[in-house]
């Protein structure tokens, strides 16, 4: 047995050490045993080696992510040659190669046995690009279920308490006024995707920026943290941040293909989730559209049916009302404030405002019977609201 095996095999004897494996698989696989045999995109195979050994991306022309950790045909065989395991997976020789990794080629051993899980995480992102994406709280819960110790929790925000009667949806507001120069910079990020995967993505990506926004947001925001533009698991704020986070990406594709593959596989995550969303958003509008387009021809219909035609009435007469009233509260204001009478009661000139309101909302209601009946809906804000919610959980 070889020194270098002999240190990792001590290592993964430490409590701390295998749960942050834990925390590694968490973000790339699952906690199953399956997890050993899983490929990029979450087939299994069977077979005692890593299927693409020594194989790159680009000569293979897919991810060569395979097992617990997504190695890389090359990073596999990078760990194993310096282990002397070989070119076998066995659940074992995958947690070493995930120990070597840690502890020789990124340096974090440290981190890992003190419980810095700030620390480890920073130095461990480039390698495995998931771990910035999972969230502080999230890492943190799975590291202390599987029996890790932490030296000091990472402070987190305490959650907003939960009602326990459903609440009422308010409209949808986007979180950010970014949108329309992340929907300029998405297609440079599709574009380091896979065919297959834009293909996928292409029902998502083709939709509004505004529908898009929690999206763009999020994916954004994991590119930046990925590639150390903004802290991992903070959101992007301004422009410049967008726009250096996907040249960073763009600088590293080519030394670090799997940082795009797990982008890839988020962004993949996120379609999964949301498909069935946008396309209940689409049957909303499509609803609401129709809706219109019914109360529009039934006000016709009604038209068609009266004995003369009141359309320039209702306009003269709603134009003039407000008019009037609008005219009537100014005079009354620079009257008073022109000759120092107090003969306008206050009460009165504030009763104006109410007034106007309830004149332009009966004038409202007969301008809908007039020409459309069709009533308004909150469907479309409710399911927009669930995407941006699946947006945070998935991306």
């Amino acid at each position: 047995m070889s020194a270098a095996l002999d240190r990792c095999t001590a290592l993964l004897g430490g409590a701390n050490m295998r749960a942050f494996l834990r925390v590694i698989r968490e973000g790339e696989t699952n906690q199953t045993d399956d997890a050993y045999r899983m490929v990029y995109g979450g087939a299994l195979i069977d077979g005692p080696q890593h299927p693409w050994y020594g194989r790159t991306t680009t000569e293979v022309g897919h991810s060569t992510a395979f097992g617990a950790y997504q190695f890389l045909g090359t990073s596999y065989e990078e760990a194993t040659t310096a282990l002397g395991l070989g070119n076998n997976t066995s659940p074992v020789n995958q947690d070493l190669c995930a120990v070597w990794t840690i502890d020789v080629k990124r340096h974090a051993t440290a981190a890992v046995q003190d419980g810095n899980l700030s620390l480890a995480i920073d130095k461990l992102k480039t390698e495995w690009v998931s771990l910035p994406t999972l969230g502080l709280r999230r890492i943190q819960q799975v590291f202390a279920d599987y029996g890790g110790t932490l030296t000091a929790p990472i402070p987190i925000p305490p959650e907003a308490p939960q009602s326990p009667q459903t609440p009422v949806l308010p409209p949808y507001q986007p979180e950010s006024k970014m949108p329309a120069i992340l929907a300029q910079l998405l297609p440079l990020v599709l574009g380091m995707f896979s065919p297959g995967a834009q293909a996928q993505l292409a029902p998502i990506t083709s939709r509004p920026a505004d529908q898009l926004a929690p999206f763009l947001l999020s994916l954004f925001s994991q590119i930046a943290g990925s590639t150390g533009v903004v802290p991992a698991g903070q959101p992007i704020k301004t422009d410049a941040e967008a726009v250096a986070a996907v040249a960073e990406l763009q600088k590293l594709k080519a030394t670090n293909a799997e940082l795009v593959t797990t982008i890839e596989r988020k962004a993949l995550s996120y379609l999964a989730d949301v498909a069935p969303l946008f396309d209940r958003l689409a049957a909303a509008d499509k609803a609401e559209n129709e809706a219109r387009i019914a109360g529009a021809n039934a006000a016709a219909d009604r038209a068609a049916k009266e004995r003369w035609d009141m359309t320039p009435w209702l306009v003269w007469i709603a134009g003039g009302t407000a008019t009037v009233l609008v005219l009537a509260l100014l005079g009354a204001i620079i009257w008073q404030a022109t000759t120092g009478e107090r003969k306008i009661d206050v009460a009165l000139i504030g009763l104006a405002g109410p007034l106007l309101a309830i004149a332009m909302g009966v004038w409202r209601e007969i301008f809908s019977y007039r020409f459309d009946g069709s009533p308004s809906s909150s469907a479309s804000n409710a399911i927009a609201q669930q995407i941006a919610v699946a947006s945070k959980r998935a991306v």
